[in-house]
């Protein structure tokens, strides 16, 4: 009996602002039999939507980068490149994983500029995108059915002759509430004191009674209340939460524990902060501010874009003078845990808890995510969502503190680091 093949499944990625076009191809897409993954259509009200959007690329047969000039400049969008670049990596050389779609005019992003990529806008895009998509369901046995659908471009030509509609209706609204405050006085003055208009003639003489004295009392204008002010409440302080510095880095300090700050900088690119150390020995230290934690749990994801030797670090119960724990990961597959405290001169001063190696660790030029977690005297460590190293910290007393992330050099520069994305949570 002949096994059911199953639909073609293609993860859509785009930015918020070009929605509408998306929606469209999301649509003819579905025509054709594709399970396509669109946020609007396949989140569900109370789902982690970060998870399932990484869930949803790595299960994805297709992954469809629908670039824009918009999309150039979103944030988290570029962080769904990058996993789906981690997945590429994965597949068979030569298979068709990720196509970049324009729906625009738009530069490609460096990261995809390998793959070639079709252009939505004009009048065969949309059929050569079927052809690579058909091309791909039948080396993995999936299916993809024959429909005759108008062209893409149509759908965006639509959407864009619609938009003034929106900017007339958002000023109409602007102007409405502008008079219902400004011209209120305005308004009811008309109301109080209406003026009787006539038709008369222009040579006929004015009546003395019409003359209004001027000992007359004038009519007073009602002023309008003042509103009572918007009284903006402060945010409350995010313990537990997802940072992809799409905002900067407000709330987190930084600095040196060993080095030059003339090496050092930080910067934000393509949605990471990018540690770049310009020289050999320099340890850069990334700390959030706005709480101390006693047990916790820290995800990193990084990127390594140098061949230099280096090391990343996650970090919990962060007091300067009482000391903290560290998870150390080289790029060379090395890794230890162990307790830091700096002496009165400011050297650092370690007290191994535990060593060892992984091949779990992606080394070289390639990207990673740990997790460390620290609950109670226990440290635990990950390495790519496998557990690694689980030990007791009995011989030392850290109850509670900061959390954050370090990058380091050693006997060699340049090194950069790309962390993009820390997350805090409970154990």
């Amino acid at each position: 009996m002949p096994t059911k093949k199953r639909a073609l499944k293609v993860f859509l990625c785009h930015a918020h602002a070009d929605r509408e076009a998306v929606y469209a191809l999301y649509t003819r897409l579905t025509e054709y039999g594709v399970d396509a993954w669109l946020d609007k259509k396949k989140l569900l009200p109370g789902q982690d939507w970060e998870l399932e959007i990484r869930k949803a690329v790595r299960e994805a047969d297709v992954v469809v980068v629908c670039l824009s000039k918009q999309f150039n400049q979103a944030g988290f969008r570029q962080k769904e490149v990058r996993l789906a670049l981690d997945t590429a990596m994965e597949k068979p050389e030569g298979d068709i994983f990720i196509i970049p779609a324009r729906l625009d005019e738009c530069e490609n992003l460096e990261s995809l500029r390998k793959w070639h990529w079709v252009d939505l806008f004009e009048k065969d895009g949309y059929q050569d995108l079927v052809r690579a998509l058909r091309a791909r369901a039948d080396k993995i046995g999936a299916t993809l059915r024959q429909v005759d659908q108008p062209q893409l471009k149509e759908k965006r030509k639509e959407y864009k002759l619609n938009q003034p509609l929106w900017v007339i209706v958002i000023i109409a609204v602007i102007f409405i509430i502008g008079l219902s405050f400004l011209g209120r006085g305005m308004f009811l003055n008309l109301i109080a004191t209406p003026t009787r208009m006539s038709l008369t003639n222009t040579s006929a003489a004015i009546s003395p009674s019409k003359i209004i004295s001027s000992k007359q009392t004038p009519t007073k204008t009602p002023i309008p209340p003042t509103p009572f002010p918007t009284v903006t409440p402060s945010p409350e302080i995010q313990q537990y939460f997802t940072e992809e510095f799409d905002h900067g880095y407000e709330n987190w300090s930084h600095f040196l524990r060993k080095g030059d700050n003339e090496n050092f900088s930080l910067s934000l690119e393509n949605g990471g902060l990018i540690f770049n150390i310009a020289a050999p020995r320099t340890y850069a230290y990334l700390v959030y501010e706005l709480v101390k934690y006693k047990d916790v749990r820290i995800d990193v994801h990084t990127q390594n874009f140098g061949v230099n030797e280096n090391n990343v670090t996650i970090f919990c119960r962060y007091t300067p003078d009482a000391g903290w724990y560290e998870f150390n990961l080289f790029n060379n597959g090395l890794y230890n845990i162990l307790f830091t405290k700096p002496d009165k001169s400011g050297n650092l001063n370690y007290g191994l808890i535990a060593e060892g190696g992984s091949n779990k660790i992606n080394q070289g030029r390639a990207t990673n995510e740990y997790a460390a977690i620290c609950e109670g005297r226990t440290l635990t460590l990950y390495i790519n969502g496998v557990l690694t190293r689980t030990v007791e910290a009995t011989q030392y007393e850290l109850s509670e503190g900061k959390v954050g992330f370090s990058v380091s050099s050693y006997d060699s520069a340049p090194v950069q680091v790309s962390l993009d994305w820390i997350r805090i949570n409970k154990p």
